[in-house]
């Protein structure tokens, strides 16, 4: 998929929080290890809460912000960013799995990092900002608590 406005940027990273969010749900349900299907209970959780902030921020903008197309800053193709909804969360460890979540919450930090950057247009600098700060402070959040559920 192809991000050219902000419009999309933000519906794509809705929809990329709210697939693992699914993703870590199901898992929790076949996990062997009753302390690792409460991290994937929790980590759903919390990608289903990320799933309606980040769909807030279509509030915040005008429609015209949102549409404005930015090929030069925003065009981007998504890659590696989510791995499929498999059995792959059910069969890893506890670290494993924080591990994996973080990477997804990086890349979409770094994303938001480079595009900040980038963009001129002060009123999307300041959404993508906004964005940014947003995804990093809940992920700081996540990083707390699942260290708090590791030291159990």
């Amino acid at each position: 998929m192809a991000i050219y406005t902000l419009k999309e940027l933000i519906d794509w990273t809705r929809n990329v929080h709210g697939q693992m969010a699914r993703c870590l749900s199901e898992a929790a349900q076949r996990h062997d290890n009753e302390m690792t299907r409460e991290l994937l209970k929790y980590l759903a959780s919390h990608e289903l809460e990320l799933e309606r902030e980040v769909g807030e921020f279509e509030h915040q903008a005008s429609d015209q912000e949102l549409e404005t197309r930015e090929y030069d800053y925003l065009s981007w193709q998504t890659k590696k960013t989510f791995v499929p909804c498999d059995d792959r969360y059910a069969n890893l460890d506890h670290s494993l799995i924080s591990q994996e979540v973080f990477d997804f919450h990086n890349e979409i930090i770094g994303l938001y990092q480079a595009l900040a950057r980038r963009v001129v247009v002060p009123e999307m600098r300041q959404l993508l900002e906004q964005l940014l700060d947003m995804e990093e402070a809940q992920t700081r959040q996540l990083a707390s608590q699942v260290g708090r559920m590791a030291e159990l």
